[in-house]
């Protein structure tokens, strides 16, 4: 009696799980909401500090080099854009022009050592890694 009770009552739940409506534009139906109320919802959310990097990011994974040099170039300074811009940099032009451009693109040896670290990593990540063996800050 008790086990009947237990699965009328996990039916019973299923069946008004299935009943409740979507209330956000995002949770509905493919393709179903308007456009203007994507728009909308989009513009609500805020991009953090780090929308930027997340973008480069993006670009880097999708393997788009053009992409990540491209955008880096509008982006101001930071560990990140001058890692990626160095990494994307070996993969299109080779190591050599990426090493010299760690000079340019950084003020200190510190600076440098950080850039060619981060630029290493991401290479590494998608098994560049002659590139990624190239970055290293010790050579």
């Amino acid at each position: 009696m008790h086990l009947r009770f237990r699965r009328l009552l996990t039916f019973g739940f299923l069946i008004l799980a299935t009943q409740l409506n979507a209330t956000e534009v995002w949770n509905g139906p493919a393709f179903a909401a308007d456009p203007a109320a994507l728009r909308q919802a989009a513009y609500a959310v805020k991009p953090d500090k780090d929308a930027h990097a997340t973008v480069l990011l993006n670009e880097w994974y999708a393997r788009d080099y053009k992409g990540v040099l491209d955008y880096a170039a509008t982006l101001p300074a930071s560990d990140v854009r001058k890692g990626l811009t160095l990494a994307a940099m070996a993969v299109q032009q080779g190591s050599d022009a990426a090493l010299k451009k760690s000079f340019e693109i950084t003020t200190d040896d510190q600076g440098r050592s950080n850039a060619l670290r981060n630029s290493g990593a991401v290479l590494i990540r998608v098994r560049k890694y002659s590139e990624g063996a190239a970055m290293d800050p010790a050579r």
